[in-house]
């Protein structure tokens, strides 16, 4: 639409499957695909950023423990973009009383710029030349389920 920096386009394909006799354990092998097609005067932003994804998870009476690690590759029109990123990640679901459902997540993200040199060819610089993250990120939720009557304040 009018103003928008880019597009973002994505596919997922996965397998999943439950183990043991009483199935609480799900494994999760998965593919991603992702591209981005920026606005003309971003095209070298432009990338194509295939994946594969690793989860399980298993489920006790009233906790649920989680864990992935995922891999992508970003392919983008210009070097100062290219990078490989690894998530991994640990988490849990509690189920409390009243409904409630109480979630907690870590992940470490490491992306490694695989940027080639300190200039392009056109030479402009290459501003995440020798550039690497290590991100860590902490979630933890409450939810509840919201109920809703139909025609509740039908008259």
């Amino acid at each position: 639409g009018p103003g928008a920096f880019y597009q973002e386009n994505a596919f997922e394909a996965a397998l999943r499957r439950r183990f043991l006799r009483d199935k609480r354990l799900r494994l999760q092998l998965g593919f991603t695909a992702e591209w981005n097609d920026f606005v003309p005067e971003f095209d070298d932003r432009d990338s194509f950023n295939p994946g594969t994804e690793l989860a399980a998870r298993y489920d006790f009476d009233f906790v649920s423990l989680r864990a992935g690690v995922e891999y992508e590759y970003r392919d983008a029109e210009r070097d100062n973009y290219q990078r490989d990123k690894l998530d991994v990640g640990a988490g849990f679901d509690a189920r409390l009383p009243w409904e409630l459902l109480l979630r907690f997540t870590y992940e470490r993200s490491f992306r490694d710029y695989t940027v080639c040199c300190e200039r392009d060819p056109d030479n402009r610089r290459n501003s995440n030349f020798g550039r690497n993250d290590d991100i860590q990120q902490y979630q933890v939720a409450l939810m509840t389920p919201v109920h809703v009557v139909p025609d509740l304040f039908a008259r």
